[in-house]
C-alpha cells in the first residue's frame, strides 16, 4: 500500500470559532502511515499514549481500510444539530453534576451516584446547554448550564436509535480496523465542564475519535497507581478508581500527587487518540463535545478477566449482610447495585460461570493469534427505557499478537559467550524488530503526523493546565459524609482486591483447576479401563 503524502491544516471553526474537523491538504512533506501500519503499531508496538493528527476526514468509506485514512468519518462533518435530528424525540438519560470554579479543587470525585439525573431529548438538551432554558433532574432540582454540567456518556451505538443514520458516516478501517463496526463504537456527549473520574480500564486498550468541540484527557501510567489512591470503592466491574477529585485534584488531600507526572493533551476535532493497555485516565469537556471510541481486546484480557471475578465476589461477598440502601449506593456504581442483591448461592454460581466460561489454560500463552477483535464490554449503562440490568456479561475472550516480548536482563544471559567479530553470523534484518523502532522514532512520527502525548511535573499541571495557584485543602464541591461504617467497609474492599491480592487468588485458583483437571483425567481413564475389563 503507497503511502500519500500530504500537508494537513485545520480550517477556520465554526461554532464560535472552534476548529472545524474538516481538513484542508495540499502536497507537501506529511504522510499519513497506511491503516495496517497503524494497526500493527497500536496493537503491538506502542506502550505510550499519542495522537493521529489529520487521519480522519468526510467523504464515503471503502469499508475494506485500505484507503488513505480520511474516508468513512462523513460525522466529522455534521452540526450539532445534525445529532439532534438523529435522536429525534427519544429520551436520553444525562449525568448532571456541579461546576467548579476557577481557582477552586476537590478533595473526592464527584462520582456518578453523587450526580443527579436528567431526562431531556437531545434538543432539549442543546438548548439547556446553550443557557436558554433550566431543566429539572429527577429528583425535582432545577439546574442550569451556569452552574452545572449534562453528560450522556458511555452508549453503545447499537443500543441507540438512529444507527442506520451512523452506517457509511463513521469507518475504523481509517485506523486499520475495518472489522469494527457501528455497533463496536460508544459514543461521549457532554456540555462544557463534563468529566469522568480519573480511572483504569482493566480490559482492552482504547482508540478515541474527537467529532466535536475539544476535550482534555489526564493520563498516567500504570506504574505511578501508587501516587494516585487507587480504590475499588464505588466499585465498578473492569474500572479502578482514583480517589483523588480528578478532573480538579486537591495536592493537600494527595499529597502524593506531586510526585507523579501527567501526561496532557488536548483533543481537537477530527483528532485520535490512543490510551495503552492499564493507563489512568481523566477526561474533561471544555466545549459541548462529542467523541467516539471503540475498545480493541488484548492477549492479557483473558486474564483480567478470571481477576475480575475473583474481584466481583471479593465486594459483593463483604457486602452480603449489608441493610442500609445509601451505604450500598456509595460502595456500588449504579449500573452494578444489582449485584449487591444476590444471595451467596447466586454470587457462587456467578463466580463459577465466569470462570469456567475462560478458556483452559487460565493464562494466556505467547502464542500469536489472529483475532476478530470482538467488542469489549467493560461497562454497561441502561438507557432510559430500559430497566432491568444484566450484571453477567457473557464473555467470549479472544487473543491478538502479544503488544510486548519478555526481555530478560544481559547479566542474566551469560550461558554463550559472544561470537567474536569475525565469527558472528549474519541475519537478515528483523521486519518486526525494524518496524518497533520506527514508532519510537521521534522523527518519523513528526514525518507522519503522530504525536506522542507530552508529560510535565504535576504542579506545572495544576498551575499551567488547571490555573490552580495556592488553594485550601478541600475547596470546590463538597461530598458526602462518611460515616466510620462506610469508612471501614471501604478499606476492607480495597484491601480483599488489592491488585497484589488478587493476582496470588488467581495463581492459586489456576493451581486448584489444573489439580481438578489432573484428577478429572485420571477418573476418565480409570473409568475406561474399568469398563474394558467388564467387557
Amino acid at each position: 500500500m503507497e503511502e500519500r503524502v500530504e500537508q494537513c491544516q485545520t480550517s477556520g471553526g465554526r461554532d464560535g470559532g472552534q476548529p472545524s474537523a474538516k481538513r484542508q491538504c495540499r502536497d507537501g512533506q506529511t504522510r499519513l502511515a497506511p491503516p495496517r501500519e497503524l494497526r500493527q503499531g497500536i496493537l503491538q508496538h506502542l506502550l505510550e499514549p499519542v495522537v493521529l493528527r489529520g487521519y480522519l476526514g468526510g467523504g464515503a468509506g471503502t469499508g475494506d481500510g485500505k484507503g488513505d485514512g480520511g474516508a468513512g468519518w462523513g460525522c466529522l462533518e455534521w452540526s450539532i444539530d445534525k445529532w439532534g435530528e438523529i435522536f429525534g424525540n427519544q429520551e436520553l438519560d444525562f449525568r448532571v453534576g456541579q461546576r467548579v470554579g476557577t481557582g477552586q479543587s476537590l478533595s473526592a470525585p464527584q462520582w456518578e451516584s453523587e450526580c443527579q439525573k436528567a431526562v431531556m431529548t437531545f434538543c432539549d438538551f442543546l438548548e439547556w446547554a446553550r443557557g436558554a432554558t433550566s431543566c429539572t433532574t429527577t429528583s425535582g432540582t432545577e439546574v442550569k448550564s451556569a452552574t452545572h454540567w449534562a453528560y450522556f456518556d458511555y452508549y453503545y451505538l447499537k443500543d441507540l436509535g438512529g444507527q442506520c443514520q451512523l452506517e457509511g458516516a463513521m469507518d475504523w478501517g481509517a485506523l486499520g480496523f475495518p472489522e469494527r463496526g457501528v455497533g463496536a463504537g460508544t459514543l461521549w456527549i457532554g456540555s462544557a465542564g463534563a468529566n469522568t473520574p480519573c480511572h483504569i480500564d482493566t480490559y482492552g486498550c482504547n482508540l478515541i475519535v474527537q467529532v466535536l468541540g475539544r476535550k482534555r484527557w489526564v493520563l498516567f501510567p500504570e506504574c505511578q497507581s501508587g501516587l494516585l489512591s487507587a480504590t475499588r470503592v464505588p466499585y465498578e466491574e473492569s474500572s479502578i478508581y482514583s480517589s483523588a477529585g480528578f478532573p480538579r485534584p486537591s495536592l493537600q488531600c494527595h499529597p502524593k500527587l506531586a510526585s507523579a507526572t501527567p501526561y496532557v493533551i488536548t483533543l481537537h476535532p477530527g483528532d485520535t487518540l490512543f490510551v495503552p493497555r492499564h493507563w489512568w485516565h481523566s477526561v474533561e469537556n471544555l466545549d459541548l463535545a462529542v467523541s467516539l471510541n471503540t475498545w480493541l481486546e488484548v492477549p492479557e484480557d483473558s486474564a483480567e478477566r478470571v481477576k475480575e471475578a475473583l474481584v466481583m465476589y471479593s465486594v459483593a461477598s463483604l457486602c452480603q449482610g449489608v441493610t442500609s440502601l445509601d451505604l450500598l449506593k456509595s460502595v456500588f456504581n449504579p449500573n452494578m447495585l444489582d449485584l449487591a442483591t444476590m444471595t451467596s448461592p447466586d454470587l457462587l454460581a456467578l463466580l463459577r460461570e465466569k470462570v469456567l466460561a475462560m478458556t483452559s489454560p487460565l493464562t494466556p500463552t505467547d502464542t500469536p493469534v489472529t483475532s476478530s477483535l470482538t467488542p469489549v464490554t467493560p461497562k454497561v449503562t441502561p438507557m432510559h427505557t430500559t430497566n432491568t440490568h444484566t450484571v453477567t456479561p457473557s464473555f467470549t475472550p479472544t487473543l491478538v499478537t502479544p503488544t510486548s516480548k519478555i526481555n530478560l536482563p544481559s547479566t542474566l544471559v551469560t550461558s554463550t559467550p559472544p561470537h567474536p567479530p569475525s565469527l558472528t553470523p549474519s541475519h537478515p534484518p528483523d521486519p518486526q524488530k525494524s518496524a518497533k523502532s520506527r514508532w519510537h522514532c521521534a522523527d518519523w512520527l513528526a514525518k507522519h503526523s503522530i504525536e506522542k502525548v507530552p508529560h510535565m511535573t504535576f504542579c506545572q499541571y495544576q498551575r499551567d493546565i488547571l490555573a490552580l495557584g495556592q488553594v485550601r485543602s478541600g475547596q470546590g464541591v463538597p461530598g458526602s459524609a462518611t460515616s466510620q461504617l462506610e469508612s471501614d467497609l471501604r478499606v476492607l474492599i480495597d484491601a480483599f482486591t488489592d491488585r497484589r491480592v488478587v493476582s496470588v487468588l488467581k495463581e492459586v485458583l489456576e493451581e486448584k483447576m489444573a489439580e481438578r483437571r489432573e484428577m478429572e483425567g485420571c477418573g476418565r481413564e480409570a473409568e475406561e479401563k474399568g469398563t474394558g475389563k467388564n467387557e
